[in-house]
């Protein structure tokens, strides 16, 4: 049984919650023609953000000024941060620091995950 046709949420979501369907945030990600992330929700009255991220071949992100939480939604690879290594897979949740150097590596070709930025944006320190 497949979604009815919804609209992503957006910074003009006022409910309370909602959900956000896998399959429709990959179509919108195969829609963006090579970018690796689409966004899939904000909150005008919070410091959130969502996106669905599936980098190819190679993740060249940058820190980012908020704190992140990365749920794997498929594949698997090695996380870097800050010179560090882990390995990550399916269904592990990935937190980092704002400012933090930080990307994905020997990655599968098939590794997709959410991202939720969260908290007010920080200078670097």
């Amino acid at each position: 049984m497949g979604y009815p046709d919804i609209e992503i949420p957006n910074t003009n979501e006022d409910e309370p919650g909602f959900v956000i369907p896998l399959d429709k945030m990959r179509d919108v990600l195969r829609e963006t023609k090579g970018i690796p992330f689409a966004n899939a929700a904000s909150r005008k009255d919070q410091p959130m953000s969502i996106e669905l991220y599936a980098p190819k071949g190679v993740d060249n992100q940058t820190p980012h000024d908020r704190d992140e939480i990365y749920v794997v939604v498929s594949g698997n690879g090695i996380f870097e941060y800050e010179g560090k290594q882990s390995a990550f897979r399916t269904g592990d949740l990935i937190y980092v620091a704002a400012h933090a150097a930080h990307k994905f590596i020997k990655f599968s070709e098939d590794f997709t995950t959410w991202v939720i930025f969260y908290g007010d944006k920080t200078p670097k320190p």
